[in-house]
């Protein structure tokens, strides 16, 4: 296996959003994205490398599960998506008997990708735009999970694009910015957000409201 990719951190926890909450797993954090969204919660996944962030390989990340009992892996980001070898790493650990969850904001469309893998497609509202139209609809039909995370002013917008990519499910997140993450307002934003998917979106449309459930026992800590 000689298939390396950056990564600035690995973590053993648990996942705090969408259909994996409360699952324990090792976090493999990828560094490296150029989507510049504004007020990024994880701004050491990008921009300019530092001495932690290391070249990993596929047997790497195998050991750390082996030392740390785990059988599942969530790679994240950054964008894993931009990372060269990042298929064949996937491959690798899930012939290694690991399975694996990948999160991106889904604007790469990845060739030959491992059918095994689980993919979580996570756009920012201002990635909705018909530019990436077709990125995110290979994914609707790749059989994706859409985790989308807005304010209330983004609902109409989010719910546009959740019948263009004709989705059956998905999940929406409060979105506060990460300088002012607190219980107090991750609590409020989450019930202005309910309040404004329960007024936009209609009974048969599946769109399921979660919180970051990570966040409110940690905020915005590193590498748990």
């Amino acid at each position: 296996m000689n298939e390396q990719v950056d990564v600035v951190e690995m973590f053993i926890s648990v996942n705090g959003e969408g259909d994996e909450m409360g699952r324990r797993t090792a976090f493999v954090r990828v560094f490296g994205c150029t989507a510049n969204c504004p007020q990024c919660d994880t701004p050491y996944g990008k921009g300019d490398k530092t001495e932690e962030v290391k070249k990993i390989s596929g047997q790497d990340i195998i050991n750390f599960c082996h030392k740390n009992h785990m059988k599942h892996v969530t790679i994240t980001g950054g964008e894993p998506f931009e990372q060269v070898g990042i298929r064949e790493i996937i491959r690798f650990l899930i012939q290694h008997g690991v399975s694996v969850t990948i999160e991106t904001n889904g604007i790469q469309k990845p060739e030959a990708l491992d059918p095994r893998v689980h993919v979580v497609v996570s756009p920012k509202p201002w990635m909705l735009n018909d530019k990436n139209r077709d990125s995110y609809f290979y994914w609707s039909q790749w059989g994706a999970t859409f985790k989308f995370a807005g304010t209330p002013a983004d609902i109409e917008r989010i719910r546009k694009w959740y019948k263009i990519f004709r989705l059956n499910k998905a999940y929406i997140m409060p979105w506060i910015d990460p300088a002012k993450t607190t219980v107090a307002n991750m609590k409020n934003a989450y019930i202005e957000l309910l309040a404004a998917v329960n007024e936009k979106f209609d009974d048969g449309e599946d769109i399921r409201v979660v919180p970051q459930f990570h966040k409110y026992l940690w905020l915005n800590q590193r590498g748990v």
